[in-house]
């Protein structure tokens, strides 16, 4: 387009140079808004009832591990079978 350099192509056009204390200013104000609109945590009341706590002793614990054997019964063998290809369908 030949447009001659002195007309003005576009009006009322703004800036996009922002300020950078406004724009921080206006980040805390948005943070502490956020912070003061929270209300505050619920407490749950102090349940009733002894500390069970107080009869953990931690080297009293015991760890169980299964037995699987089976008392006369001979030791299972597995055996693999050979099954032809057509049967993996």
């Amino acid at each position: 387009m030949n447009i001659p350099r002195e007309q003005q192509l576009y009006q009322g056009l703004v800036s996009l140079q922002v300020p950078a204390e406004e724009v921080l200013s206006s980040a805390l104000q948005e943070k502490l808004s956020l912070v003061r609109s929270q209300p505050e945590p619920h407490r749950e009341p102090d349940p009733e009832g002894p500390d069970l706590l107080m009869f953990y002793e931690p080297l009293e614990l015991f760890a169980e591990t299964p037995y699987l054997g089976v008392e006369g019964l001979p030791p299972l063998r597995l055996q693999p079978h050979v099954r032809p290809p057509a049967s993996a369908s």
